[in-house]
């Protein structure tokens, strides 16, 4: 179960000496997004996860200079390019892994990201 892997690698997580709780929050999404458990990407599921309040998860993270929205944009980009890149999968196949209503949705913030669209960031970051 994603909920379990995800609650073991917070434990290895907890057991590093000073990392921080921006970077285990981006962990933890990579691997909740990865393993498709989308409804604790939310900021109360993951606050859920970690055994605080999503306004002390918020505070925290503030004060480490970050947001929660902030390192789930982040880690939304780095799995669609890596899916656009390393995989075939159509794009509403990727919008539907991020946790997207619809490819357009996920069309917007990929141009937000990238400034281009998907396909073509694709095409110009196609493995040769």
């Amino acid at each position: 179960m994603a909920y379990a892997e995800a609650m073991r690698q917070l434990e290895s997580l907890d057991s590093r000496s000073g990392s921080r709780l921006a970077d285990k929050v981006q962990r933890v999404l990579r691997q909740l997004f990865t393993t498709g458990d989308l409804d604790a990407t939310h900021r109360e599921g993951l606050a859920r996860l970690f055994a605080i309040h999503p306004r002390t998860l918020n505070r925290r993270l503030r004060s480490e200079g970050t947001s929660f929205d902030a390192l789930l944009t982040t880690t939304r980009y780095e799995i669609a390019r890596h899916l656009l890149r390393d995989t075939g999968l159509p794009t509403i196949e990727i919008a539907r892994r991020l946790g997207y209503s619809d490819s357009a949705a996920f069309g917007h913030a990929f141009r937000r990201w990238s400034g281009t669209t998907a396909t073509a960031w694709r095409s110009n970051h196609a493995p040769t």
